[in-house]
């Protein structure tokens, strides 16, 4: 995130900021990754490896898993009394992976909402100075030019609309917007390059106009038949508005992250705050695991996910006022959610915060072609000086590992 003005609000007064991240492992999971390097090697798979990927940002503290980043942030910064800093991109970036997901879940139905034509086109970049392996390929430059193609063969500007253009937006975040593009729009085109040769304050990053701009972004989503999402998700952002413009509603705010701890496992606690707004579409079995690598193929879903119906769950902890100072949680193991509220999302079954979208890499030089993906989204959560957490953005150009003749 660039250096951009922003507005702080104070949520809760009197409230003990936490301290450093990770005293408590309420939040955290067996066998997390403790580098951003051995994050995509993970997701990479036993055979796969890191073509190439972002700076890790500094300050990092924590990185992506198979739980959805953002929630996780919301999750321990309430939990811990972190301040938490959100930026346009963060939000935007995972407004653009719903569509995404709602696009998988839906792709013939929506195909002419994209493009004119029936089954797949292929996208073809030509990198001929390209060497396989070498750190001097310039992958920032790849991302770029697949965006501008898919703008020319796609309808309603949807380049444009999932583009990162805000303020705090830098190189990163952008690409990282061109990869959820790449995503959202798999199921109409195929991919090759040629080569060969609780909280005690809130930061909005950014500025009034960039939260006003993502409002009007997420409005255009209603060409997409989403108006069922839309209905709960743009007065959230309203809120966002009037929050920059130094309006918080403090009982908005509030009603961001409760959790119910009356259950087995920490990790397992359902959020019931609005936090759930930002996601149209959870895992429809726990935390699932889809082939990075693998092509969309004849409008069949590529992800196990299934519609998230508690999405308008949070205006009934909004309206009854429920936030940290009364939120009275069950005694009871798996007991109901809080008076006041309704059931909430489960960290397990917030998708994942990043997109991908798989390629085939040839290279004329050696004759084989590689299996390989484009992957972006939130990765990191880096905590500042001042000890306030913040969702970062980041990329990465993954190998499967896996190669076939020419």
């Amino acid at each position: 995130m660039s250096e951009s003005k922003g507005y702080t609000f104070v949520v809760e007064k009197g409230i003990t900021k936490g301290g450093k991240y990770g005293k408590s492992r309420r939040y955290r999971e067996p066998n997390e990754p403790s580098t951003l390097v051995q994050a995509w090697k993970t997701h990479a798979g036993k055979t796969g490896s890191i073509e190439a990927m972002s700076k890790e940002p500094k300050g990092r503290v924590a990185v992506f898993t198979k739980q959805n980043l953002l929630a996780k942030a919301v999750h321990a910064a309430f939990y811990d009394h972190h301040e938490l800093i959100l930026s346009p991109d963060v939000i935007w970036l995972t407004i653009a992976q719903g569509l995404a997901n709602h696009v998988d879940q839906n792709a013939e139905k929506l195909r002419s909402n994209f493009v004119s034509f029936e089954d797949k086109e292929e996208i073809v970049i030509s990198r001929p100075e390209f060497v396989k392996g070498s750190p001097d390929n310039d992958w920032e430059g790849v991302f770029p030019e697949f965006a501008e193609k898919i703008a020319a063969k796609t309808k309603s500007n949807i380049a444009e609309l999932i583009e990162c253009d805000f303020t705090t937006t830098t190189v990163v975040e952008r690409l990282a917007s061109y990869v959820t593009l790449m995503d959202t729009v798999q199921h109409y085109f195929s991919y090759t390059m040629a080569c060969g040769c609780g909280f005690p304050s809130i930061t909005l990053a950014g500025t009034v106009s960039d939260w006003e701009k993502i409002r009007t972004k997420a409005e255009r989503l209603k060409e997409y038949e989403l108006d069922w999402w839309l209905s709960d998700l743009l007065p959230a952002l309203d809120q966002f508005v009037l929050a920059a413009k130094g309006e918080p509603d403090l009982n908005f705010w509030r009603s961001l992250c409760n959790i119910n701890v009356g259950t087995s496992f920490p990790v397992y606690e359902p959020l019931t705050g609005w936090i759930q707004v930002f996601f149209p579409y959870l895992n429809a079995v726990g935390w699932d695991d889809f082939n990075t690598f693998e092509e969309a193929q004849d409008g069949n879903k590529k992800k196990q996910l299934r519609r998230n119906d508690a999405l308008g769950n949070y205006k009934v902890s909004f309206e009854s006022r429920v936030n940290i100072s009364n939120f009275k949680t069950s005694d009871e193991t798996f007991g109901p959610p809080p008076a006041g509220t309704l059931p909430g999302v489960k960290l397990e079954n917030f998708p994942p915060a990043l997109s991908s979208a798989p390629f085939v890499y040839k290279d004329l030089q050696t004759r084989k072609k590689h299996d390989m993906a484009f992957c972006s989204g939130i990765t990191c959560l880096v905590q500042h000086g001042n000890e306030a957490l913040e969702p970062m953005v980041g990329w990465a150009v993954l190998d499967s590992g896996i190669e076939h003749p020419l």
